[in-house]
């Protein structure tokens, strides 16, 4: 390969590398996963406090599913996110909907102390496991990825 072909090639590789890595910064806050449609809504920012918003699910297959363990993991590009799992029981019916709150807190940590209510956290990555009224397990994945404003 001669020099000027080597150095197309890799700007050629370079253009496309960064189209990727933006591609995934992109905004996600609505999807298909399995049986579920899904989408984010009422988010809300209580300035100095928290991010809140609701995840509505909603079933596609005739199938009611109880799920027993949600958890969540939020944060940011370069602040530390916070994970959270919860124990219960949340029933969506068969073609019907649920809507489970979610919220995050993000904090900066340094050595000159913490500083938190700092941001809304952009990525969440959300699992809900359970079992579906014929008793199959059932595990959703879901990445919202939030709008940078």
């Amino acid at each position: 390969m001669r020099g000027g072909d080597l150095t197309r090639w890799l700007a050629a590789i370079l253009i496309l590398s960064g189209a990727a890595g933006c591609a995934t910064l992109s905004a996600k806050t609505e999807g298909t996963v399995g049986p579920v449609v899904w989408h984010w809504t009422d988010a809300r920012i209580i300035p100095d406090r928290e991010y809140t918003a609701v995840l509505a699910l909603l079933e596609t297959t005739g199938r009611a599913i109880v799920f027993t363990s949600v958890s969540m993991h939020a944060r940011s590009p370069g602040i530390v996110g916070m994970t959270r799992t919860a124990e219960g029981r949340w029933t969506l019916p068969a073609y019907g909907e649920l809507r489970l709150p979610m919220s995050a807190r993000m904090c900066l940590v340094s050595n000159f102390g913490s500083n938190c209510g700092v941001g809304v956290p952009r990525l969440w990555e959300i699992t809900l496991t359970g079992r579906d009224e014929r008793g199959g397990p059932v595990k959703i994945k879901i990445d919202v990825a939030l709008p940078v404003r």
